[in-house]
């Protein structure tokens, strides 16, 4: 995985999947980019789900977080987003 970051409506972020063990259901993983003073720091946001597959994961988290910063509720969420 790799921390590449996405813009949508302004909003940074990256994806990432994780599994708690072999055999265990993938989790995504949305990373917003926040920025308190002048430093930059990443909020690690779970979406709901569990998937068979790595890049299911990642699919979902990317199609999930192009929803939310559409929407414009994740500015009001994450007051600090950067």
């Amino acid at each position: 995985m790799s921390r590449e970051y996405r813009e949508v409506e302004g909003v940074h972020f990256w994806v990432s999947a994780s599994q708690p063990r072999e055999g265990l259901p993938w989790r995504g993983w949305i990373n917003f980019r926040t920025k308190v003073g002048k430093v930059y720091h990443d909020l690690r946001y779970g979406i709901p789900g569990e998937f068979n597959l790595c890049k299911k994961a990642l699919d979902a988290a990317e199609n999930y977080a192009r929803v939310i910063c559409d929407s414009g509720h994740v500015r009001s969420l994450i007051p600090n987003i950067a």
